[in-house]
């Protein structure tokens, strides 16, 4: 049996389709007379056994933020094996093969939304937070009324800048949320927002402070739901404002779907306890260029000299310099009997801020020296929270 990796082309787009097909009901888009172009920012590897495409990933360039800095992020999706070859062992090479650009280029992370976790596990990946829709009833939020001095208008193209202004602003506050920015967000400003039935801006005094993008959805009565992609805001005041115009829609809709993750401050603004999970996707991160990762994000202001290993194939030892201004420097130094040891899967939970060190040495990703625990749970700070599906 031959196997090769290698890249994809428009030749074989055919073939990808049908992978995609048979792996998760997509369309038969293989049969079309012009198979659809690959989006920009992406790339695709394939698994080819005597010819024949078998298995794929595929791979978009983009940033993220991570301990309030905006790293280059590897994100996997597509991943797709054919019936007859899973279990043998084409994971592992399609993923060196794919993730091959990032080394090169220094890529800080990768991140993916896993069907199985366990078969990513294996490839350094660990869960850091769930994407979630939780349905809430209109009803609920129908007593709500919008706060002084907030204004709620409808947005247009010339309001779209604000409106990335908002979700930078959230998104740099949490670990994991992508910038939006980047080949593979190049939309128009108008193709954004034909994507929503329409995008609520909450204002004071003519400024953006949150926004609201939604799917009304078909039908009207109990059974019809409004679909929330963004509820985003920089005050509480913004907040309120935009759950009081989802309570609006208590006459003709039984409940809002709201997609969100982690500890969503709506949760704090929501004045009953219905909030019922309707579907959940995992979401895995992967640390590629650890002293990039280590580098690239900001720290507490303190000064301090981290030092710890992390055991791949091997076992490395690495050094993080703290400057006491929120910067941070990490190089690969010798190994140290008294560093404490990380798994890979360690490491990638702990920078998310998912797991204490008191439940990685109880799960077996942490070893070794006990010293370094205060500091790698206080260092390593934030909660992933993500809203982008890819």
């Amino acid at each position: 049996m031959s196997v090769e990796f290698r890249e994809l082309t428009e030749d074989d787009r055919r073939a990808s389709d049908a992978l995609s097909h048979e792996a998760f009901g997509a369309p038969r888009t293989d049969r079309d007379p012009e198979p659809r172009p690959l989006p920009p920012g992406r790339h695709r590897v394939g698994a080819f056994v005597d010819g024949r495409l078998v298995a794929k990933l595929g791979a978009a360039e983009y940033t993220s933020f991570w301990g309030g800095a905006e790293l280059t992020t590897a994100g996997i999706g597509g991943v797709t094996v054919a019936v007859e070859h899973r279990r043998g062992g084409l994971l592992r090479g399609l993923f060196e093969v794919g993730l091959a650009p990032a080394r090169e280029n220094g890529v800080a992370v990768s991140t993916l939304y896993p069907t199985a976790p366990a078969i990513y596990r294996r490839l350094g990946y660990e869960v850091v937070t769930d994407l979630i829709t939780v349905r809430v009833p209109t009803s609920s939020l129908a007593t709500l009324a919008v706060p002084e001095p907030v204004r709620l208008r409808r947005a247009t193209e010339a309001d779209l800048p604000a409106v990335r202004a908002v979700y930078r602003a959230w998104a740099v506050g949490h670990n994991g949320p992508l910038s939006r920015t980047g080949p593979a967000f190049g939309a128009t400003d108008a193709e954004v927002l034909a994507e929503f039935s329409g995008i609520t801006l909450a204002e004071v005094d003519g400024v953006c402070v949150g926004y609201c993008s939604f799917d009304r959805g078909t039908g009207y009565g109990p059974e019809a739901t409004v679909e929330v992609s963004d509820l985003v805001a920089t005050t509480g005041e913004g907040y309120l404002a935009l759950l009081a115009s989802l309570g609006s829609h208590a006459s003709v809709v039984g409940s809002i779907d709201l997609r969100t993750s982690g500890s969503d401050v709506v949760r704090l603004l929501h004045r009953t306890s219905h909030w019922q999970v309707v579907s959940r996707n995992p979401y895995m991160l992967a640390v590629l260029d650890i002293p990039a990762a280590l580098s690239g994000r900001r720290w507490l202001p303190v000064e301090h000299t981290l030092e710890l290993a992390v055991e791949d194939e091997a076992v490395h030892g690495y050094r993080l310099t703290l400057d006491g201004l929120g910067g941070g420097v990490c190089e690969q130094v010798p190994l140290t009997f008294d560093m404490p040891v990380l798994t890979r899967r360690g490491l990638a939970a702990r920078y998310a801020g998912s797991q204490s060190c008191a439940s990685l040495r109880a799960a077996g990703h942490l070893r070794g020296d006990d010293r370094q625990d205060p500091w790698l749970d206080a260092l390593f700070t934030g909660e992933a929270h993500v809203l982008d599906h890819f």
